[in-house]
């Protein structure tokens, strides 16, 4: 820990989004699969852990956003996620985050159990406000 990670202050806060593997359809009726939920944090660019991980692949203006989930989905990219700031974005990267488990895990498994995955995300059009239709129960 530096001391920009003690001065950004609570930066392990849990929030909660859905993961969309298609968007809902409300034109046409079409009952589609049910969003999965997933807990995540958001990476801080300024964290000299992530820095190597992120490089310039994301800025922070608002728009684009990377964020560390351990919700075991498989994310894929091209997919979209609502997150609990009422937006929806568009997954544009996903990485395994190994450095989140032990080096003795990494041993036994490729990708070990419990590994958090990297979301690259891109905000996106959102005419029928699905992330606005956020339920936090």
């Amino acid at each position: 820990m530096d001391f920009l990670d003690f001065a950004e202050g609570n930066a392990d806060a849990l929030y909660s989004g859905r993961y969309y593997e298609i968007l809902p359809n409300f034109k046409q009726g079409v009952t589609n699969p049910a969003p999965m939920p997933f807990d995540y944090e958001i990476i801080n660019p300024a964290e000299r852990r992530y820095q190597n991980i992120v490089g310039n692949l994301i800025t922070l203006n608002g728009t684009n956003i990377a964020v560390k989930t351990k919700t075991p989905i498989q994310f894929m990219p091209d997919k979209h996620v609502a997150l609990q700031d009422g937006h929806l974005y568009l997954i544009g990267a996903v990485l395994d985050d190994l450095s989140s488990v032990p080096k003795e895990a990494a041993k036994v498994s490729i990708i070990p159990v419990g590994v958090a995955q990297i979301l690259f995300l891109q905000m996106v059009d959102d005419p029928w406000g699905i992330g606005g239709l956020y339920d936090t129960n």
